[in-house]
């Protein structure tokens, strides 16, 4: 029964997962109209400049924030995606357990993992005019 629900459990997890092959499936007519170089681009989650909002959206999906900046030159739209950062660090954890029915069982653990609490860093931000994007900003990895 256990095994069961959280085979589920991941299931629905991972379903939930969107990468670019999946969101293209929304957009098969502009898919088809790109170029080759595009196609590839968009469908390893890379943007450039000149690429519109819909190849954007297949690129990296919905953005984490959108705002308008207004100027003198006009609107310009930004869209702005997260990344969560890890810190450097040292995490241990220590655990044990045991269960009783039909038959007994016990066990424990040990894990060692790197970093602690993630932070939201922005990893790219988009401006578009006239529905294209005409600045990237994106963070050093």
């Amino acid at each position: 029964m256990w095994k069961m629900t959280g085979f589920l459990a991941a299931l629905f997890v991972l379903s939930g997962c969107s990468t670019p092959q999946k969101r293209s499936r929304n957009y098969p007519e502009m898919m088809e109209a790109l170029t080759p170089e595009e196609r590839e681009m968009v469908e390893a989650g890379e943007v450039e400049v000149g690429f519109s909002e819909e190849m954007v959206l297949v690129a990296l999906g919905e953005p984490d924030r959108r705002f308008t900046q207004r100027s003198a030159s006009g609107e310009r739209e930004i869209w702005v995606y997260y990344a969560a950062r890890r810190p450097p660090g040292v995490s241990l954890g220590v655990g044990a357990g045991m269960t009783r029915g039909r038959s007994s069982g016990y066990g424990g653990g040990v894990s060692v993992g790197t970093g602690s609490r993630s932070r939201l860093e922005e990893r790219y931000r988009l401006v578009f005019e006239n529905e294209r994007v005409a600045e990237i900003a994106r963070t050093n990895e």
